[in-house]
């Protein structure tokens, strides 16, 4: 059973967005993570593609709640996931992520169902690359 969820950008901790907030209160922060994969710029939030080999996408992992389905059931809602996955931006997934001490775990992950043609976030880091944004526009 995979009792972890990976986020990446508007989920993280450093947010004020109300599934964020909600993810706190149900969930704990395992603290920063890493996995496999692309992250891009979509304007206002990010997507990843997770694909062995591809480069690194960092997030934070949380555990779960023992019984998760109340908070899936909102976080899938703010994804705006689809009834059927192939109809949404975004599906649930499992991956693999590595915590900072090295330890690798599996968990999920909401991740864009196919590579968009967007802005490729090369260092992998979505706070990171907002900081640097609202700089080069300030």
């Amino acid at each position: 059973m995979v009792d972890h969820l990976f986020v990446y950008g508007t989920l993280r901790s450093f947010s004020r967005r109300r599934a964020a907030r909600m993810l706190r209160r149900e969930a704990r922060s395992l603290g920063p993570a890493e996995a496999e994969g692309r992250l891009y710029d979509l304007g206002a939030h990010p997507g990843a593609v997770f694909r062995l080999g591809s480069g690194t996408v960092l997030g934070e992992l949380f555990a779960l709640p023992a019984d998760p389905a109340e908070l899936f059931a909102a976080l899938d809602d703010y994804e705006g996931l689809a009834q059927h996955h192939s109809e949404g931006e975004y599906r649930r997934e499992r991956i693999g992520v590595r915590l900072g001490d090295g330890t690798r775990l599996p968990a999920w992950v909401y991740a864009l169902a196919r590579a968009p043609e967007a802005r490729l976030v090369a260092e992998g880091d979505w706070l990171a690359h907002v900081v640097a944004r609202r700089a080069r526009t300030a």
